[in-house]
């Protein structure tokens, strides 16, 4: 996952977006940015999980199974949005069971 993580931060650096918040789960993840380019971005974005499901299959030897399954986009409608959005990344160990605290999940921006 640290490796998802790290293309994941790759993949907004390349897109010239900037990150407010992401964290990577064992079957998800969830990212805060801002764009200019938001096409570009998709894009970029997109690259990411067909080559760490790739990879992962390979290691796991289930070639062809489905490991990401979808992505969407959605405008900050305010600044109160903003920050629910920021604390729901922030917390989604938690919510998932992860983590008790979630200052204690290591594939998060929290750090």
């Amino acid at each position: 996952m640290a490796e998802f993580e790290q293309s994941l931060v790759n993949a907004c650096e390349t897109a010239e977006a900037s990150v407010s918040a992401w964290c990577v789960l064992p079957n998800h993840y969830h990212l805060l940015a801002r764009t200019e380019d938001i096409k570009f971005l998709r894009k970029e974005l997109g690259k990411v999980p067909g080559r760490t499901a790739r990879t992962w299959n390979q290691e796991d030897e289930e070639l062809g199974r489905k490991v990401w399954f979808n992505f969407f986009d959605r405008d900050m409608k305010s600044d109160r949005h903003y920050w629910a959005s920021l604390n729901y990344v922030h917390n989604n160990a938690v919510h998932h069971g992860y983590m008790e605290k979630w200052q204690d999940w290591p594939y998060s921006s929290v750090h």
